[in-house]
């Protein structure tokens, strides 16, 4: 879980402690907890954003698309980073059993 004490203390990049023994899988499961240790909470944001923006333009993609088969194919893979990033995210969090999903694109 990311400690709120280690977000809001931000350090220079590469200075991070718990990625070194206390934090299992910090290089998979964690790593949104080690970006939130390292860049803060700007980090953290601009990690979300990034997410929401790639889900919502797959979405509208999807909305736009005249062709049955692309407006499933945008769906589906809206919907497979949505819940993948959800999970991953809510496993760092605390609020959601951690499975082992990795974040996309960046773990």
């Amino acid at each position: 879980m990311i400690p709120r004490r280690k977000i809001a203390r931000k350090k220079a990049p590469g200075t991070s402690r718990a990625r070194w023994g206390s934090l299992p899988n910090s290089y998979s499961d964690f790593i949104s907890s080690i970006i939130g240790e390292e860049y803060g909470f700007f980090g953290l944001f601009l990690l979300v954003l990034a997410f929401f923006i790639l889900i919502s333009t797959t979405f509208l993609i999807a909305i736009r698309e005249k062709n049955e088969i692309k407006k499933l194919i945008s769906v589906g893979f809206g919907s497979w980073i949505f819940f993948q990033t959800v999970i991953n995210l809510g496993g760092a969090v605390g609020i959601v059993p951690i499975t082992g999903i990795v974040l996309p694109f960046v773990s």
